[in-house]
């Protein structure tokens, strides 16, 4: 049995590990990060130019999307109990027009992106 909770331990430290060394990929050099975070599976980053979600899993690898700040047209949010618990980003060119993310709290994440977005003065 303990040697099963060590086990999990590792990997759960290998896969955040993993994720870590993804997102340092993915964030290029003079990029300014505005807010991240991560819930060990995922991480996403409101950058000054972009939102970047980075995944890594044990069968598919290492998976990045970049959605340039200029590209969304339009948000759309769903709350529960005061937090952001779904967040809808309209990107035209995209299958379905949308990439939605899901979380626990993403009132940072929708926060970060309205300050950010052009249309309100924030990206260049």
């Amino acid at each position: 049995m303990k040697g099963e909770l060590i086990s999990a331990g590792k990997r759960e430290a290998d896969k955040a590990l993993a994720l870590q060394e993804a997102v340092d990929r993915q964030i290029a050099p003079g990029e300014v990060i505005l807010h991240q975070q991560d819930d060990g599976k995922e991480h996403i980053a409101v950058t000054d130019r972009r939102l970047v979600i980075t995944k890594v899993g044990k069968w598919l690898g290492e998976r990045s999307e970049s959605i340039p700040l200029a590209a969304i047209t339009g948000l759309s949010t769903h709350l529960n109990d005061g937090k952001v618990i779904l967040l809808q980003i309209a990107v035209p060119g995209r299958s379905m027009g949308e990439i939605a993310l899901g979380g626990d709290d993403l009132s940072q994440v929708m926060a970060a992106l309205v300050t950010a977005l052009p249309s309100y003065g924030g990206a260049r």
